[in-house]
């Protein structure tokens, strides 16, 4: 059943990826154009310049892509300023070989969940990840080896590792309060150094103030794109037609109740933990692509082996969650109603499986 299910897995991957443009792949025509001339443009004074970045995109491809965009952290196009010094063919293929990397690091670390050696190849948002010239197997791998660091209890070195992945800030959003609630405070320590070093490298190239200017990116609309097909919560209201009220009132009521469980499941394992912050992430995100959804075999690799966190992360990465996607009406809504569904099933299996003197925290008094 195993194979039979990977085989339709590659068929219906194979039938996705052949409508993408082979052309804009190959030449780099896609998001790594952020990336490479944030890498141009950052100590110039137009790192967030639409028409500095358009002159970067005309130059290199010939053409121009408006909702291409530098809007990661000013520090992150320091941290990438090598790139500028190649022409644009050859820094495209180093950026893509270091993600290529980053997954086989990813997946070396994490070898021991064979289940998730097998999705891996088969997990349409990692093969976006590519095709969109897209950092997210970096984040994966910053944050994988966080992790590792947290098995060995280099705490602090595990929170300079996750300042590093703050390049996507709206994803790690959460992990804060968990190492809060485990008593991991060296972690945050590391964490609050790690950014202090990064703003000063930006401060220095940028000006002190950037911080200041950066919220004033996020929210220029030409930067998000439309919520059609996306996993969180901004997809669900968008398919279902809800008023634009619903989305700050789920997201507010959602955020609360997770933070509420991390608190009461504080005592079970750290990774756990960990897990089910990055699905809150997902859901939560505001601004998210499919290739975004690779962090579904991270939070694989975190959740307890056969729990329903880590079959719901592995199924939600699947090949056919992406078709449903592309339907219309409310269906397009049920993946990321099943991603807040697995939060609930992940607490009833918790509750289950370890002895009850270790859960008892979990449940309200009235049921101790």
């Amino acid at each position: 059943m195993k194979k039979f299910g990977w085989g339709v897995g590659v068929l219906l991957l194979v039938r996705y990826l052949g409508q993408l443009s082979r052309n804009r792949i190959l030449q780099g025509q896609n998001d790594f154009l952020q990336v490479y001339g944030g890498a141009t443009l950052v100590g110039t004074g137009n790192l967030h310049s639409t028409s500095a970045m358009e002159a970067v995109h005309r130059r290199e491809t010939g053409n121009y892509i408006p909702s291409v965009q530098f809007v990661r952290p000013d520090y992150y196009a320091v941290l990438l300023k090598p790139l500028a010094w190649l022409p644009f063919p050859s820094a495209y293929w180093l950026f893509q070989s270091a993600n290529l990397a980053a997954i086989l690091l990813f997946l070396y670390l994490f070898r021991q969940r064979r289940t998730l050696l097998w999705f891996a190849p088969i997990c349409l948002p990692l093969w976006v990840c590519f095709a969109n010239g897209q950092d997210v197997p970096l984040l994966l791998c910053l944050i994988a080896l966080s992790v590792v660091c947290l098995r060995q209890r280099l705490d602090f070195l595990a929170g300079l590792l996750l300042a590093l992945a703050t390049f996507k800030p709206h994803f790690i959003l959460l992990l804060p309060f968990v190492f809060a609630f485990h008593g991991r405070w060296r972690v945050i320590a590391g964490g609050i150094t790690g950014l202090l070093g990064l703003y000063t490298l930006a401060a220095v190239v940028e000006g002190p103030d950037w911080l200041l200017r950066y919220p004033a990116v996020l929210s220029r609309p030409d930067i998000h794109p439309e919520p059609f097909g996306f996993l969180n919560l901004r997809g669900i209201t968008s398919a279902l037609n809800l008023p634009p009220l619903w989305l700050p009132l789920l997201s507010i009521t959602c955020a609360m109740a997770l933070l509420l469980l991390l608190w009461r499941t504080r005592r079970l394992p750290l990774e756990n933990g960990l897990a089910l912050a990055l699905l809150g992430g997902i859901l939560f995100s505001y601004h998210l692509g499919i290739h975004d959804c690779a962090l579904l075999l991270l939070i694989a690799a975190l959740a307890p082996s056969l729990s329903p966190l880590e079959s719901g992360a592995l199924a939600l990465s699947y090949p056919l969650t992406y078709w449903l996607l592309l339907l219309d009406g409310p269906i397009p809504a049920l993946p990321a109603l099943c991603a807040c569904a697995l939060i609930g099933y992940q607490l009833r299996w918790l509750v289950k499986n370890y002895p009850f003197s270790e859960v008892s925290s979990i449940l309200p008094a009235s049921a101790r």
